[in-house]
């Protein structure tokens, strides 16, 4: 019935289910040994340099709680209207995000959490391990 909208290369909107996706992946990271634990920061990853994100937990980003509710919909959704789901993360940060200031913790559901987490994963994770083969459902899949 769709069949005529959705071809190989259209991208795809995850919703929900990136988070879901993503909180596996994590959680397997976590069990594998990869990544210490929910109150682990991502502040190895220089991505997050310099930006409301550094010094987060990875907690505060699958609760959607880091602070970044003001900034994402009253800068990013403004100023991206082709949204945040079509750009890559390191767009997003180099273009929008760099000097930003984080607001209180505030919930704020919102596709940069999921999408910084999930490449955080990528950088992090060792390609030798069971984690990192657990992206190979990602092969067809990409990952901005």
């Amino acid at each position: 019935r769709f069949g005529h909208k959705f071809k190989n290369d259209t991208p795809y909107m995850s919703f929900s289910v990136g988070k879901t996706i993503t909180s596996y992946l994590l959680g397997h990271a976590i069990c594998e040994g990869e990544i210490e634990g929910l109150n682990s920061l991502m502040n190895d990853w220089s991505m997050v340099d310099n930006t409301l994100y550094e010094d987060k937990k990875l907690s505060d980003f699958i609760n959607m709680n880091t602070g970044d509710y003001e900034y994402v919909f009253q800068h990013l959704t403004v100023n991206n209207p082709i949204g945040l789901n079509n750009r890559s993360v390191k767009f997003i940060i180099s273009r929008y995000l760099q000097e930003s200031k984080s607001s209180d913790p505030k919930y704020s559901y919102n596709e940069m959490n999921v999408n910084l987490v999930i490449n955080y994963l990528d950088y992090q994770v060792d390609d030798d391990i069971n984690v990192a083969s657990m992206f190979s459902f990602l092969d067809n899949v990409t990952v901005i």
